[in-house]
């Protein structure tokens, strides 16, 4: 074998040397490339995804929209008491609610400006009284002296009836049937509270000056949801219900009478 001259052995070793300083350079830069399986490089790819690309969060349910309830329904009523000075009442009230519509009692109180939340019965009179079977119309109750030239300075106690009637004879105004009883409440910050049920439910309010209230009241008739009435007890709708003050006048000229929708 013949031997390789110098010149020859020095490009050799040029070029083994250029050799390994490529492959070295290739593995510094990434070079060399692993193969993964499909799957894992799938899982791989998925993690770098633009965040855009992912899937959204659930659009969270509605919200119930809270309970509201409008006192827009006006009613007046004009007498003379027996002191002479003419007087005249106003009762605002609105629709007729379940009396296990606890978030509807409680807003309604509220907006006739009442406090505490929905007044607890559990005692109408001497009985017991089931929230349930019930229904309910809140709102509020004013009473102003409208004597030209006279003002009240005493005290004037009045008397506002809130109830069912049967015809437009005085002595009639009572609650008919055995099926519905009717009550009304009212309170005065400081002053009178008045609960009262019978054949005529009322409202007494005892006036120092010319004027009186507006209180919140809420008038209640009672066994309208139970099982004999699965659709509510017909004579919520067939009975008349009215609002009149005790007076000198005829009844047909203090009465007015009541037309109460359902929140139902």
């Amino acid at each position: 074998m013949k031997k390789l001259s110098i010149t020859k052995k020095a490009v050799l070793l040029a070029l083994t040397l250029c050799l390994l300083t490529t492959t070295l350079s290739g593995c510094a830069s990434g070079g060399v490339h692993t193969i993964m399986p499909p799957a894992q490089e799938a899982r791989e790819n998925s993690s770098l995804e633009p965040a855009e690309t992912q899937t959204a969060q659930e659009t969270p349910p509605p919200e119930t929209p809270a309970p509201t309830y409008d006192i827009g329904n006006v009613y007046t009523s004009t007498w003379t008491d027996r002191n002479g000075h003419k007087i005249q009442a106003t009762l605002k009230i609105g629709s007729w609610i379940k009396g296990s519509d606890d978030e509807t009692l409680n807003k309604a109180w509220e907006i006739a400006g009442g406090t505490s939340g929905f007044p607890s019965i559990s005692k109408v009179g001497y009985r017991d009284f089931n929230m349930q079977t019930a229904v309910f119309a809140v709102g509020t109750v004013s009473v102003r002296n409208i004597t030209p030239g006279y003002d009240i300075t005493g005290q004037s106690s009045q008397r506002i009836y809130i109830g069912k009637a049967k015809n437009t004879n005085y002595d009639s105004y009572h609650f008919t049937g055995d099926d519905l009883g009717c009550f009304v409440y009212g309170r005065q910050a400081g002053g009178s509270v008045s609960w009262e049920e019978g054949t005529n439910a009322w409202v007494t309010p005892v006036m120092t000056q010319n004027s009186w209230g507006p209180v919140p009241v809420f008038f209640g008739v009672e066994r309208v949801h139970m099982p004999k009435y699965p659709d509510g007890n017909p004579g919520l709708d067939e009975y008349k219900f009215a609002f009149w003050g005790s007076g000198s006048e005829p009844i047909d000229e203090r009465m007015a009478e009541l037309h109460l929708d359902k929140t139902w």
